[in-house]
């Protein structure tokens, strides 16, 4: 036992011993410990942390927070948990009842909505009874008149009008809200007496509001505007916008681009979908395949430098990745593919110019048994495609072609 191979077949049985029992176990004993000491804290807090006011956040985010008219009853509202001390109560009884926010028994429930703001449209004359309806969104603006209190509210698809006359259980609750915040709020849908034709939901309001909830709350100023309600003297800078990119994806110019790319890219898809469906296509017309290639690959000889990704496994080797599918899709045709495309993420690591960024997307394109005219004639569908789908007219086809000799 006591020879140099023992001595070593030992050391290494207290290594394995150490390394596959004892330290799994006391990684576990500390976390289990750790989870005991939050949740000991958590109940002499006497409240859940994620069902309470916690991580009011600036610009979004969830809040299980409900303001209560003064109509309420005071069965609902004790069965609020609510942030006081039993002392505070005591004292607060004493008082003339007053709009508060309580945290809600059954936070953080997320409120469901039976509307979009944007689409929003008056009852019909069919309609015998007015129609109860719950939307969520953002505060766009707040305006008094008089008495009155219009509040706009904001979703992705547009406006609303929420109206509320004084005297109204949650008249005052609406007129302290900020711009910004996001809010839920119930009411009756019913048609406006002075219609606004600019906005598709301009011709119905939302009155006898039931409920307002507020989700979550925002800062009074904010670094630049986000709507058209707010007057804007100059555009915003662009280190400004990249700083606080939520907000600036708010701005109806960022949202329109956006749902402009999905439009383009939902055509474009569509067209290479069907196009060996369309008149006057050949029999012999194979259908597209879209195909996801890799982003993590090997480097190869195109016009500018790759960019690397060190590889954790293999040390001192690294992945690339593709300028371009282009490897790829020449090993789908000569698999038997024939025809592919992919709207793909391609990456060049070159100096920044008027129409070509690190990062970009690209449709990519491949046939196999085609002619010149063939690959011209797929062009031409998606251009065609691309201008409808942006609300252009498209040209008309077939478009003017040139032979080599003119172009030179």
């Amino acid at each position: 036992h006591n020879s140099p191979a023992s001595v070593v077949v030992v050391s290494l049985a207290r290594s394995l011993v150490t390394m596959l029992v004892r330290t799994p176990l006391a990684r576990a004993h500390a976390c289990i410990s750790k989870t005991r000491a939050v949740r000991e804290k958590l109940r002499a807090r006497g409240s859940s942390h994620i069902g309470g006011l916690h991580n009011v956040g600036v610009h979004g985010g969830l809040v299980g927070a409900r303001f209560v008219p003064p109509s309420a009853t005071t069965s609902s509202t004790a069965s609020a948990t609510t942030a006081t001390s039993a002392g505070d109560s005591d004292a607060n009884a004493q008082q003339p009842a007053k709009q508060t926010m309580t945290r809600t028994a059954d936070a953080p429930a997320w409120p469901q909505r039976s509307l979009l703001c944007g689409l929003a449209r008056p009852p019909s004359d069919e309609q015998t009874t007015a129609a109860d309806v719950q939307v969520c969104g953002w505060v766009d603006r707040v305006r008094k008149f008089g008495g009155i209190t219009f509040v706009d509210v904001r979703d992705g698809t547009g406006l609303l009008q929420v109206v509320a006359e004084e005297g109204e259980t949650w008249h005052e609750r609406l007129s302290t809200l900020g711009r910004e915040w996001v809010v839920h709020v119930s009411g009756t849908l019913r048609a406006r007496k002075d219609p606004n034709p600019a906005l598709p939901s301009g011709y119905c309001e939302l009155a006898d509001v039931s409920s307002v909830t507020v989700l979550n709350l925002s800062k009074e100023k904010l670094p630049f505007p986000v709507t058209h309600s707010e007057k804007e003297t100059e555009e915003p800078r662009e280190e400004l916008r990249l700083r606080h990119r939520p907000l600036d994806l708010r701005r109806p110019e960022m949202a329109r681009n956006l749902r402009l790319r999905h439009d383009i890219l939902r055509r474009l898809r569509g067209t290479l979908d069907t196009y060996h469906e369309r008149d006057g296509c050949e029999a012999g017309v194979a259908p597209f395949v879209e195909v996801e290639t890799p982003t993590l690959t090997r480097a190869t000889p195109e016009g500018a430098r790759d960019y690397l990704v060190p590889s954790r496994v293999s040390p001192g080797s690294w992945f690339a990745l593709p300028q371009s599918p282009q490897l790829f899709k020449q090993m789908l045709m000569v698999g038997g593919m024939e025809r592919y495309y992919q709207v793909a993420r391609c990456y060049r690591d070159e100096d920044l110019r008027s129409d070509r960024q690190p990062e970009f997307t690209q449709l990519d394109v491949e046939l196999s048994f085609a002619t010149q005219d063939d690959v011209m004639d797929v062009g031409e569908a998606l251009l065609c495609a691309t201008f409808e789908a942006a609300g252009r007219e498209a040209p008309p086809r077939p478009f003017a072609r040139m032979t080599f000799e003119q172009a030179m």
